[in-house]
């Protein structure tokens, strides 16, 4: 009775002798040939077969006598061969052979099927995981949450409870750029187990991209009966302490590099359908919510319908910002720098000013920061800087030689590169670098400090006075500011103002003047607006000021006019 003895899709199936030379150019024994050929090989007689040797042994020692190697030969994967024996030799005759080439025939068709199949489903499996599936971290993404929101909505009728919450973490950019990004990516992984582990059964974490995450938050009420006042109020307190159990679990650093790294993060809430019953909104709105949040300096915000004027009128503003550029809507006005005992003006500082086509003037208060979140500060720097340049080189023409501040971003000095991009812009355009003061605030020396100071120290150099902004307001050592190539200190108006009255703010200002005189740097004052101020600031030793009892911003014109009254005078 004939039997089965093998079936294999591959090489190398020892028991019926498939064999082939060390270089793979010849293929031996009743299953290479039968692959080599594409065609059945009938062994009769094991016995008296030729070329057996090697394998006859093994195969008598099976039972037996006779046996037929039939290819299988599909279309895709790889090749393979029947292989059926019988006890006795002589068994495989015309028929047999014709009804077992059959089979085999069959079983490549099927094979074939089952491979596409198996192809198939591989491919879905993937275009699902690239549709739904974030490759970094494995989580859900966007789509695949959007999903789950518009499912929840179908089998709810259209009122489901679900809170999602939308998180960032705060200046993660300076993670990347401090440790590179795989180390970046690796404490995301880190970041998403961490998140994964503070969820409920039922609740969904995915990733936004970036170092954002979104969770959604389904609300499953103990009591089918119970109001929607009251799932709402069950949703908002479950928000908050999942908010809190986040927070808490991401407060731990992360080691990596051999430091601990801490971060801080933003949680923004919106819920469904309280706030929208469209699952796309739900997400978008607390998106807004969360950087209302980082906006107020808050790790937690629930969305309210006023963001969303907020989100418009700041998009409206993007708009006209854009165009202000393009359009040259921006000029400068000039505040001036006087010496306090004598009011003479010994310069100005440049101070951006938007006035758009309608009229309506814009605080730098409200475009300023668009213009860092756009990343146009550089453009924007380099602007000032030309048109300062040109009104410099105007009024020297003229005999007002009067120094010129402006104001300098960290996006400006970035090192050695920034400062040559600064001084070429001030050369090229017919000035020196000692006709300038470049002003940098506290919380510029905060970021990225070791460029930052690359780049003062080269402008030092070339010969540019630097001067620290609204000193007295943030976190200067007194060891970075013996440090650092600082020519002024500008004592911020938080403490002239204190002057007035009971002087709360002279043991203050008392102290700056002394330490800015025995590191030999001078003085400006900000804000002066009293009489008062300004002599109890000479008193104290402060020689120059800046403020409103003088002259506010103005345009080039005006300084010119206060330049002529001051030499008749």
């Amino acid at each position: 009775m004939p039997k089965i003895l093998a079936i294999g899709t591959g090489i190398g199936i020892d028991a019926s002798g498939a064999a082939w030379n060390d270089d793979g150019s010849t293929w031996q024994g009743p299953v290479g040939w039968a692959l080599a050929s594409g065609e059945a090989q009938v062994v009769a007689d094991l016995a008296a077969a030729l070329g057996l040797p090697p394998w006859r042994a093994k195969l008598r020692d099976l039972g037996l006598e006779s046996l037929v190697a039939l290819p299988l030969r599909p279309d895709h994967g790889a090749a393979g061969v029947l292989m059926v024996g019988a006890c006795r030799a002589g068994v495989f005759g015309r028929d047999e052979r014709w009804l077992l080439e059959r089979l085999s025939t069959h079983l490549t068709f099927g094979l074939d099927k089952l491979r596409m199949q198996c192809e198939r489903e591989r491919q879905q499996q993937e275009i699902y995981k690239l549709a739904y599936r974030d490759p970094l971290t494995d989580l859900p993404n966007r789509r695949f949450l959007l999903h789950r929101l518009n499912q929840l909505v179908a089998s709810t009728g259209g009122l489901p409870q679900a809170a999602v919450l939308f998180l960032d973490f705060n200046d993660f950019k300076l993670v990347n750029d401090a440790l590179g990004h795989a180390a970046g990516d690796k404490i995301l992984r880190r970041a998403a187990r961490r998140i994964q582990h503070t969820l409920r059964d039922g609740d969904l974490l995915g990733r936004q991209g970036g170092d954002e995450f979104i969770v959604v938050m389904i609300d499953n009420p103990r009591d089918a009966q119970a109001c929607e006042e009251d799932g709402m109020r069950r949703l908002v307190v479950g928000a908050e302490a999942l908010a809190g159990r986040i927070v808490k679990a991401l407060e731990q650093p992360f080691a990596i590099q051999g430091h601990r790294h801490h971060l801080s993060i933003s949680i923004g809430i919106s819920l469904l359908p309280c706030c929208t019953t469209v699952p796309e909104w739900v997400i978008d709105q607390a998106d807004m919510a969360m950087y209302q949040a980082k906006k107020q300096g808050h790790q937690l915000a629930f969305y309210s319908p006023g963001m969303e004027q907020q989100r418009l009128q700041r998009l409206s503003l993007e708009s006209r910002f854009y165009h202000a550029l393009e359009c040259e809507e921006f000029q400068l006005h000039y505040q001036p720098i006087w010496e306090i005992d004598s009011g003479r003006l010994v310069g100005v500082e440049a101070l951006l000013r938007w006035t758009d086509a309608v009229g309506n003037r814009i605080s730098p208060g409200e475009f300023i920061p668009i213009a860092e979140d756009l990343r146009l500060m550089g453009s924007l720097g380099d602007w000032v800087l030309k048109t300062a340049a040109r009104q410099l080189v105007d009024w020297r023409a003229r005999g007002i030689t009067l120094s010129m501040a402006v104001n300098l971003s960290v996006s400006q000095l970035q090192g050695r590169q920034a400062a040559e991009h600064i001084r070429d812009q001030v050369v090229a355009n017919g000035t020196q670098p000692e006709w300038w003061h470049l002003e940098l605030t506290e919380e510029t020396l905060m970021h990225e400090p070791e460029e930052v100071e690359e780049a003062m120290n080269v402008l030092s150099d070339w010969g540019f006075h630097l001067a620290l902004d609204d000193f007295g307001r943030g976190y200067s050592s007194l060891a970075r500011l013996q440090s650092m190539p600082l020519d002024i200190l500008k004592i911020d108006k938080l403490f002239v103002d204190r002057l007035d009255g009971d002087s709360a703010g002279e043991p203050i200002v008392q102290a700056i003047l002394d330490l800015a005189r025995h590191l030999s740097i001078h003085v400006v004052a900000e804000g002066i607006e009293t009489i008062a101020q300004r002599d109890r600031l000479w008193a104290l030793g402060c020689h120059w000021g800046q403020g409103f009892l003088v002259s506010g911003a103005r345009p080039a014109d005006e300084i010119e006019q206060m330049i002529e009254t001051e030499q008749t005078s």
